[in-house]
Order: structure tokens, then C-alpha cells, then sequence
């Protein structure tokens, strides 16, 4: 399991779910090239982002196999995100510039620039996956200008980002990064995420 976690499995299939997902909210038909090129994507970048685990003496198993196989991981992320270009251009000639702001996001994200990591801040960090999950999926469903659906795969895609910060407390804690799930708490977090998943679905079924 924990290598399926390394090479971004659950990511890709998420991704790829939630951008489908959308696509059914939106009246549309599924477009089998943009849940490719979305999975494909989520997975190259999530590989990249994890080859740069920051070492602790609470890392997980998932963050060992990251540390000894960095250099694979990297080589392993541009297969996967040449992979993701050919289907992102089978969607739009355009198409795969997302791949540049993909990176882009990841590097602000877990990486220290002229700014703050992302992941850091902590009121930050579970918007900032959702936004970009929900913005990935919008874009391929053609940006259409009815946003309550996607405003309502924000939201479900923020409060799992939230509630996967709980498995991580110790390892973030360890690595400086102080969470909302840390500031919470497990059962304040559960809550939280209860609370969002319930607007979001009723929005869902009001749209």
C-alpha cells in the first residue's frame, strides 16, 4: 500500500473521479480523455511533490521509500507527466499548459521560494488542494460559467484534504508544519469535514 501511496495511485484515481464527477454534475458527457489526462497528471506531480520528502525522525513508511528512491521518483514523474500531455492534448491543443501550472502549484505549495509553503500556512493548506482539484476539473470540462457544481467539488475536495492531514499530524508536527487537523484536533477535524461535506452535497442536490 504504501508504495501505491508513493506513486500516486489514490491520487490519480481521485483526481480522475472528481473531474468525471463534474463533468455528470454539469449535464456533460464524460470525456474519457480529460479523466485520463487529469489522473495522469494528479499522479506525475503528487510523485514529484513526494521526491521531496523532508526527513524526520516520525517519517511513515511511504516517506522512507521517497527518501531512497528520490532520484527514481523524479524520472518515474516526467514518464508519467509525458504520458499526461499526450491525453491532455487529446482534450484541447491548449490543454497541456496545465501541466506547467500544475508544477508551478506544487512548487508553491511544498517548497520554500520568495514566499511562504503553502502547505505552511495552515488556513492555506486544505483550500489550496481543493481550489486546485476542483480549477484542474473545471478547466477540462470546458470552464463553463455555472460554478455551483464546482464550487461544490471545492468544498467535498477541501474537507478530504483536511481529514488526510490526520494520518499525518506526527510527520507534519516533526517537519514544522503546524495543520488545521493538528489545531482541531481529531474529533473538531471530523466535524469540520461532516459540516462541509453536508453543504456541499446539498448544494449538489439543490444545483
Amino acid at each position: 500500500m504504501a508504495w501505491l501511496s508513493v506513486l500516486g495511485v489514490p491520487a490519480a484515481i481521485y483526481v480522475a473521479s472528481m473531474t468525471a464527477l463534474l463533468m455528470v454534475l454539469l449535464g456533460q458527457k464524460i470525456d474519457p480523455w480529460a479523466v485520463f489526462g487529469s489522473g495522469s497528471l494528479a499522479m506525475g506531480v503528487y510523485i514529484f511533490h513526494r521526491s521531496s520528502v523532508q526527513t524526520c525522525e516520525r517519517m511513515q513508511t511511504r516517506h522512507c521509500i521517497c527518501v531512497k528512491h528520490q532520484t527514481r521518483l523524479r524520472c518515474v514523474s516526467a514518464v508519467v507527466v509525458l504520458i499526461s500531455f499526450m491525453g491532455l492534448s487529446r482534450v484541447h491543443p491548449v490543454a497541456p499548459l496545465l501541466i506547467i501550472g500544475a508544477f508551478a502549484g506544487v512548487v508553491f505549495y511544498g517548497r520554500h521560494t520568495w514566499i511562504v509553503p503553502i502547505r505552511n500556512i495552515m488556513l492555506l493548506k486544505p483550500p489550496a488542494v481543493g481550489i486546485s482539484i476542483a480549477g484542474l476539473a473545471w478547466v477540462l470540462a470546458g470552464m463553463p460559467l455555472h460554478v455551483g457544481a464546482v464550487l461544490a467539488i471545492a468544498m467535498i475536495c477541501t474537507a478530504d484534504a483536511l481529514l488526510c492531514d490526520l494520518e499525518d499530524c506526527a510527520y507534519d508536527q516533526a517537519t514544522g508544519c503546524h495543520t488545521l487537523a493538528m489545531k482541531l484536533g481529531t474529533r473538531r477535524t471530523w466535524i469540520v469535514g461532516g459540516v462541509a461535506y453536508l453543504i456541499s452535497c446539498g448544494w449538489i442536490f439543490l444545483y
